[in-house]
């Protein structure tokens, strides 16, 4: 009964540490293929980049416009590999986030825009100083040139106050369709892709 028992152990033991050596070479193959798939997609974007660089060439040629010097930004993307990979650490052929190619694509957006909205920013900026300095006369309220009246004091504020308000409404308004379309762009991009076939997902 004693040696059954001893050999029951062993052999339990045997299977379990042959259970481990399974589950680790089906980790090992699947980061293997993971690999490989990485660089499938890897030069899949290289050759389509390269492809749809060659008929823009072609067809900017052909209408006779201008080369600007600036070869054509191709960004190839997967807004699947991107949603899964925001859920959970793991996804086949994209071994970190930046793989997907929606994060250089972000850059690339908001630095093509960033000068024109610095430009819009500074702008402003720049009139509420000056706005700010040609208040302040009227609010010392101690030259007689700026004295005003309780009622003119009275329009002024009420005035102020509205265009104010109205500047905040903007501001929140701008602020909501930043994050409207931040959203959209999540979620109707990853629902696009996922009713493609397995072989365009990524």
């Amino acid at each position: 009964m004693k040696e059954a028992k001893e050999n029951a152990e062993r052999d339990g033991s045997k299977l379990f540490n042959a259970t481990k050596k399974i589950e680790d070479l089906n980790k090992a193959l699947k980061r293997s293929e993971s690999r490989k798939l990485h660089a499938c997609i890897e030069n899949r974007n290289r050759v389509s980049t390269t492809e749809i660089r060659k008929d823009f060439e072609a067809a900017r040629r052909q209408m006779g416009c201008k080369d600007n010097g600036q070869p054509l930004q191709v960004f190839c993307v997967s807004s699947w590999a991107f949603t899964i990979l925001n859920i959970k650490d793991v996804f086949q052929g994209f071994p970190k986030l930046h793989d997907t190619g929606i994060p250089r694509l972000q850059n690339w957006l908001c630095e093509t825009t960033l000068p024109t909205r610095d430009r819009n920013a500074v702008a402003f900026l720049e009139d509420l100083v000056s706005l700010e300095l040609s208040m302040v006369p009227w609010l010392a309220d101690t030259s007689v040139e700026f004295k005003m009246s309780g009622g003119q004091r009275t329009n002024v504020e009420s005035f102020f106050t509205k265009q104010f308000d109205n500047l905040k409404k903007v501001s929140l308004h701008a602020l909501s369709d930043h994050y409207d379309i931040d959203r959209l762009l999540k979620t109707h991009l990853g629902a696009l892709e996922g009713n493609l076939p397995d072989s365009d997902q990524v």
